[in-house]
């Protein structure tokens, strides 16, 4: 099944909106009949190509491919395309793009945007999601009671490692 992401979308007036999309699992034809996930609308493909100084007509955009889609859609919003600052990448857009709820989707997008990894924002989405805190509000007693066990571990694997050194020195 064909599976694209559309980044970016515009209006002409002759051709209706505009899809720029990247092809992620299968490919796509002129006829071929596509739904948008987030309307649940769907449309029948009229024009696709690659995008170059001029934009290129193709039989097919397949998977891995990046380029445009016409589909004789004459309202942007039966597309919904999620706005998205694409100052934070496009792997992260991907991320921002996936939650749903709009307050949420620019929270997702501020961290990003700070500096924090996918994998970090995830998280943070995870355990928003199960209604957990979130790591930077847990309570001061219990963080420090975290880092006091992690010293004492590696306190002690350390006196071991000290003991094994005097102990080959000693036998020397």
């Amino acid at each position: 099944p064909l599976r694209a992401l559309i980044f970016d979308s515009h209006y002409d007036p002759y051709k209706g909106v505009v899809l720029l999309v990247k092809v992620v699992d299968g490919k796509i034809k002129v006829k071929d009949k596509i739904k948008m996930m987030a309307t649940s609308s769907v449309f029948e493909v009229t024009e696709l190509g690659i995008n170059r100084l001029t934009n290129i007509s193709q039989t097919e955009l397949s998977s891995g491919m990046v380029g445009y889609v016409c589909a004789a859609i004459k309202d942007i919003t039966k597309v919904a395309a999620v706005p998205v600052n694409p100052a934070i990448g496009y792997e992260n857009m991907k991320i921002v793009a996936s939650v749903r709820k709009k307050d949420d989707r620019a929270e997702v997008e501020q961290e990003f945007l700070e500096g924090k990894g996918p994998v970090s924002v995830r998280e943070m989405m995870r355990q928003k999601a199960m209604g957990c805190k979130p790591a930077g509000e847990e309570d001061k007693k219990e963080k420090l009671e975290k880092e006091r066990s992690r010293l004492e571990k590696t306190i002690a694997q350390l006196s071991k490692r000290l003991e094994f050194v005097e102990e080959s020195l000693a036998n020397m």
